[in-house]
């Protein structure tokens, strides 16, 4: 572009740049003025003892044998005492699934699906058609039903919302996964017993009913589902009870998947890129309490590790397999039930 011109009327010079001789010198402290860092043996070790143990750790997860996106897991400690540990908490859950149901009004007012989540009824009291309300089958004094859990846990409690006549509960019955045609053939533990209390004349209307669960040690595995047992002994077209929701109470089993059993690597079964930790201990112990010691056989432990991969895809991704794959592996998946498949069950039984 065109200079800019002075006062003067001549071309505006470009300033000049300092000498080098004009710029001051820089002036650093003799290394004899600095002060000497002192150290004691002490000190020293503790670094070096640290830097030891991360460097050992460091080599320690990456020496797994196989591929490097792939990882062994490490065996698990057997705890002292007890099946709960010291860090995990409890969780509440509502039911999420219909196994099966002795008998319901019908299949969509106050059908037996009418558990599933939060109580709709409670705190109100009274019939509702958004409630479960059994009905007495002849020759039959109590009535039951069966509900699905999104994830095992060793139960401590249970809230059961009554919202019409409160007090028919009598038997609480938990199960790891539901087996068979409605759940019938599962691995039944009993966690509550009572007595019924519906015609006590000083009852609430409503009721958050909370039982104090006791498992023992035949639920390791932790319980998924839950049957609710009413006895229904003086029900008539004028009384009988109803039931809103259901919330189950207690520690993820998953959380003490190494507390179970002693864990330990085996071949072949090796952490996947889209495993969690946990899930992966889930999966090493599923294998484990399934087949036993890791087998000598390289063809029987590549088996086993591919039964491990489908029961983990039906248990976390809903994945079927042909029924031949799915005994082997032990795949016994919840029936699907709903209002119009109870009612379905229900005469089945009844022509049986």
């Amino acid at each position: 572009g065109r200079a800019r011109a002075d006062s003067r009327g001549g071309a505006m010079q470009p300033p000049q740049p300092p000498s080098p001789s004009s710029l001051p010198k820089p002036s650093f402290p003799s290394p004899s003025s600095l002060p000497k860092p002192s150290f004691s043996s002490k000190q020293l070790g503790a670094k070096k003892s640290g830097s030891g143990a991360s460097s050992q750790a460091l080599e320690s997860a990456r020496a797994v044998p196989g591929p490097a996106s792939l990882k062994q897991a490490a065996p698990a400690s057997r705890p002292s005492s007890g099946r709960a540990g010291a860090s995990a908490k409890p969780i509440e859950q509502w039911a999420n699934g219909l196994v099966g149901a002795s008998s319901q009004f019908s299949n969509s007012d106050n059908s037996a699906r009418q558990m599933l989540g939060r109580h709709n009824v409670y705190p109100q009291a009274g019939k509702n058609t958004r409630a479960w309300s059994p009905v007495p089958r002849p020759g039959h004094s109590r009535e039951w039903v069966r509900l699905l859990f999104r994830q095992p846990v060793w139960a401590e409690s249970v809230v059961v919302y009554q919202t019409f006549n409160p007090g028919s509960l009598v038997e609480v019955r938990g199960a790891p996964q539901p087996v068979g045609n409605s759940g019938a053939d599962s691995e039944w533990v009993t966690l509550w017993q009572g007595e019924r209390y519906n015609t006590d004349p000083h009852r609430q209307p409503c009721d958050a009913l909370e039982l104090k669960l006791d498992a023992g040690p035949a639920a390791q595995e932790g319980i998924r589902v839950l049957e609710l047992c009413v006895d229904t002994t003086g029900w008539s077209e004028e009384f009988w009870s109803e039931f809103d929701a259901v919330k189950l109470i207690g520690t993820p089993s998953i959380a003490h998947a190494g507390d179970v059993i002693q864990l330990a690597a085996r071949p072949y079964v090796t952490q996947q890129l889209s495993e969690t930790d946990k899930t992966f201990r889930e999966r090493l112990a599923y294998v484990q309490k399934r087949f036993g010691p890791p087998p000598a056989d390289e063809t029987e432990a590549m088996r086993q590790a591919a039964l491990s991969m489908a029961w983990a895809n039906f248990r976390h991704l809903g994945c079927r397999y042909p029924a031949k794959v799915e005994e082997m592996a032990g795949i016994k998946g919840p029936v699907a039930a709903s209002g119009t498949a109870v009612v379905g069950e229900m005469r089945v039984r009844d022509a049986v």
